[in-house]
């Protein structure tokens, strides 16, 4: 199928919003030009494109999920369905496949994207299913997560499914300086939560009790999380954590905490896989803590 411009695609949406060409153009640009553009035989200024999109009432962020080319966003959202869904299958073979594909896609635009997210499925493939089968350059992408001093959903997306291949150290720095930055999208602000307490979690898997809390009290006290109802779903996994650091320590009341959570996870909403992933990681910490201790001599 021949891609649509960046034209026709505004039309479809104008056409859809039921906006017409006077209404959309009036102030911004001729009635001339606006069809002309529609038709996709000339090109706009990004001044007036974003007028005209806030004209029929379109986010940048929609029109490009409708503009049929590549684009980042679109490559992350499929990446994540995918990956969720063969580590699900534990399906080595489709893994393969998506790895092929973004080499493929990286030799055909010399776009480094697809090279640094081939780099990502090859380390979640070397690491869920035991194997060394891929060598990739692991090193190159964390100095350029290290280095790049404006992140956005790639750069979260990146660190996310890659952060078992740092160090406590380097995970620290990179969760520190992502608190720091003044994440203005909101979209992008749910892929740093979703990474920052992806490093709490993953300190706590590797002992690394105390960094964990430092970083989790830092999440605590953030005034722009706690109260927004949006943020829900990342302040329920912030207190499962809160409770295995709770349970470590030897205080009863992260037991209840961690226990309520998933229970509710696959009791009340039915996310089974979730809440044993939960309750698998609990009792892994809970056998190592004072709590164990004290029912066993109980």
């Amino acid at each position: 199928m021949e891609l649509r411009t960046f034209g026709e695609v505004f039309s479809s949406l104008r056409i859809k919003k039921g906006v017409t060409l006077k209404e959309t153009a009036e102030g911004i640009v001729s009635v001339q030009f606006l069809r002309r553009f529609e038709k996709g035989e000339s090109d706009i200024k990004l001044t007036n494109f974003y007028e005209l999109l806030n004209r029929i009432n379109v986010s940048f962020e929609e029109f490009m999920f409708e503009y049929e080319g590549d684009t980042v966003d679109k490559t992350i959202e499929m990446l994540e369905r995918k990956l969720d869904h063969y580590l699900f299958e534990k399906n080595t073979f489709k893994f393969r496949h998506l790895i092929e594909s973004l080499d493929d896609s990286y030799l055909r635009t010399k776009n480094k994207c697809y090279l640094y997210f081939s780099f990502v499925v090859q380390s979640m493939y070397n690491e869920f299913f035991l194997d060394d089968t891929y060598k990739p350059e692991t090193k190159e992408l964390e100095s350029y997560l290290l280095n790049c001093e404006t992140w956005g959903k790639y750069e979260f997306f990146l660190a996310s499914y890659s952060n078992f291949l740092y160090s406590n150290e380097t995970l620290i720095v990179l969760a520190e300086q992502s608190f720091r930055r003044k994440i203005k999208s909101r979209s992008t602000f749910h892929y740093f939560v979703d990474f920052y307490l992806q490093v709490c979690q993953r300190l706590i898997k590797r002992n690394d009790y105390d960094a964990a809390d430092a970083l989790l009290k830092k999440y605590e006290h953030e005034d722009e999380i706690q109260p927004i109802l949006q943020y829900l779903s990342f302040n329920v996994f912030a207190a499962y954590l809160r409770g295995l650091l709770q349970v470590h320590a030897g205080d009863p009341a992260g037991k209840d905490t961690c226990e309520s959570i998933f229970r509710f996870f696959n009791q009340t909403v039915h996310y089974h896989g979730y809440a044993n992933g939960l309750h698998q990681f609990y009792l892994r910490v809970y056998m190592d803590s004072p709590l164990a201790e004290q029912n066993i001599n109980s």
